[in-house]
């Protein structure tokens, strides 16, 4: 969970064991957003964010994750 690079492939999987079946939407989408929430805070921590540049910064890096796991 510390692991930025395995919570993005947790995203990318994500997706597909639902559309498998082997995760109900609901839960799939949960895991999603606590997957990108915690992504997002270890990218931020690991860059210094200014506080000033959270909001923006945040913005950037759930496009990206939604990029890639499209």
């Amino acid at each position: 969970e510390r692991q930025p690079q395995l919570l993005r492939d947790v995203l990318r999987r994500l997706p597909i064991l639902q559309g498998k079946g082997v995760i109900e939407h609901d839960l799939s989408r949960t895991l999603m957003e606590k997957a990108a929430a915690r992504f997002a805070t270890l990218t931020l921590i690991e860059e210094g964010t200014p506080v000033l540049e959270i909001p923006g910064r945040i913005h950037n890096i759930i496009e990206n994750l939604k990029g890639e796991v499209s």
